[in-house]
């Protein structure tokens, strides 16, 4: 159950691909490697982003039995 340290990781790839490297030779997929360059963005919202926070998308759901769509969110889900 071995792990990578994905801070040293990056430091390692960062290099590899400033001396030329073809990372897509490492054997690590794109989405993989986007995984470890790509960092999450915490920096806080604007005020209308804080607006959004309590508008959700429509989760419709089709009943199997008698084929009605409807949205999960107007039964509490």
């Amino acid at each position: 159950n071995a792990g990578w340290d994905n801070k040293l990781l990056k430091i390692e790839l960062d290099e590899l691909g400033k001396l030329g490297f073809d990372l897509t030779v490492t054997g690590f997929h794109l989405d993989e490697l986007s995984e470890i360059f790509d960092e999450p963005d915490f920096d806080a919202g604007s005020e209308e982003d804080q607006g959004k926070l309590d508008e959700l998308d429509p989760k419709m759901c089709t009943c199997p039995k008698c084929g009605r769509d409807f949205d999960l969110r107007e039964i509490g889900m």
